[in-house]
């Protein structure tokens, strides 16, 4: 039997948000904008939050390398890794079709991961050929002579007004001592110069350095010793050696010992400089040796400068004592020196002037009471042997 009381109040209020929910629901299903799907995204190159973070990615990265190049290692680290999460929201901007979102984010990461490593391996390579850049300033700026440029006669007036000549010396040094009860003997050998300078002109000079550089011949039986294997007869790779020409690439420095100034109006000093001092003859290299190593044929240049001096890329003999020192003597200049191809350098100043080879003089071997007791003046031109004035001297 049906109630015929009249519903509650919250029964004809959930009655009537039944019907309004029905009425909503089949307006909806009616609308014709309902029955169409959701637009596509708009590809990636249409997106301006892929070019928003692709420029600011390009930006730092570009401006990453320039600071690499000019040598800025830490600027350029910050920048290569300020670039990298731009990247990766790139990647994901221009992904927006790639459903669902964790396969997006997976690719997204995937192409981040390889531009961090492309963002390494860059910076690498502009590392090394920083490196190779400064090595190339490097070696040219102490092969190329400058070409000096055309002055008016005011200009001339100003110019230093000066006269150079060298004397190398081998400085000789004779060792005796006792090792077992047995006595050794040996000759430890030195190279040292006396520059001359005469200045002529207005104004007081000071003397900075004296420089030796150019290319000398290297021995076969080193380049052997360097590029060859064990196990095969001395002198196997002469031929080789003569065809490739390998060579050292010099530049040796010296500082004044004294007297660097020279006044103006003619003063003349001679100053010594001392560029090895006497010792084994011994080549000294710090890296690999073969680095020092450049060849003529294929124009190939050595990656690394010597510059421990080394008394034989400098002079040669002729004989050896017979005497249980084995001293060497009859030095003679190297045919590098003496042609202008191995080259000395002064400066005075801020101004560098090359020696030309005929104001070298010959060498000569003194020893060294000479060179402790004799005169810079005397030790040039060769009268040091009269330094000490207690030695007889017989009538002629």
């Amino acid at each position: 039997m049906l109630s015929t009381e009249p519903p509650s109040f919250w029964r004809r209020l959930f009655l009537l948000a039944l019907r309004w929910r029905i009425k909503l629901r089949h307006s909806i299903e009616a609308s014709p904008t309902a029955q169409q799907p959701s637009p596509a995204p708009a590809p990636f190159w249409e997106r301006s939050s892929f070019w928003g973070t692709f420029g600011v990615f390009l930006a730092l990265g570009l401006a990453a390398m320039a600071f690499r190049l000019a040598g800025e290692t830490l600027f350029s680290g910050w920048l290569f890794l300020a670039a990298w999460p731009f990247a990766a929201l790139a990647a994901w901007c221009a992904l927006p079709a790639v459903r669902p979102r964790v396969i997006r984010f997976v690719c997204s990461l995937g192409v981040s991961l390889a531009v961090a490593a492309a963002l390494l391996k860059c910076d690498q390579w502009l590392e090394n050929r920083h490196e190779q850049e400064l090595l190339n300033i490097t070696v040219n700026a102490w092969l190329t002579v400058p070409t000096p440029p055309k002055m008016s006669s005011k200009q001339r007036k100003h110019v230093v007004e000066l006269q150079t000549e060298l004397a190398p010396l081998v400085l000789i040094k004779r060792h005796q001592y006792k090792v077992g009860g047995q006595d050794v003997r040996g000759t430890d050998y030195g190279f040292i110069a006396v520059l001359r300078i005469r200045n002529d002109g207005p104004t007081t000079q000071f003397v900075r350095k004296l420089e030796i550089y150019g290319d000398v011949a290297a021995d076969c039986v080193r380049y052997e010793r360097e590029f060859g294997e064990e196990g095969h007869q001395l002198g196997y790779l002469d031929q080789e050696c003569e065809d490739r020409m390998p060579f050292h690439r010099l530049r040796l420095d010296a500082y004044p010992l004294e007297g660097a100034r020279v006044e103006s109006g003619g003063d003349e000093q001679f100053i010594r400089f001392v560029f090895l001092q006497p010792s084994n003859i011994v080549r000294y290299q710090s890296a690999d040796p073969k680095k020092y190593f450049g060849f003529h044929r294929g124009n190939v240049s050595p990656q690394l400068l010597t510059t421990a001096p080394y008394l034989w890329d400098l002079v040669t003999f002729t004989r050896v004592s017979p005497d249980h020192f084995n001293q060497v003597g009859g030095f003679k200049l190297r045919p590098e020196i003496q042609k202008g191809e191995v080259k000395f350098k002064v400066t005075v100043g801020s101004t560098e002037m090359e020696i030309s080879p005929k104001r070298v003089r010959q060498v000569r071997d003194v020893f060294p009471p000479s060179w402790e007791e004799a005169t810079s003046q005397d030790l040039f031109y060769g009268t040091d042997g009269i330094w000490n004035m207690s030695n007889p001297v017989p009538v002629h």
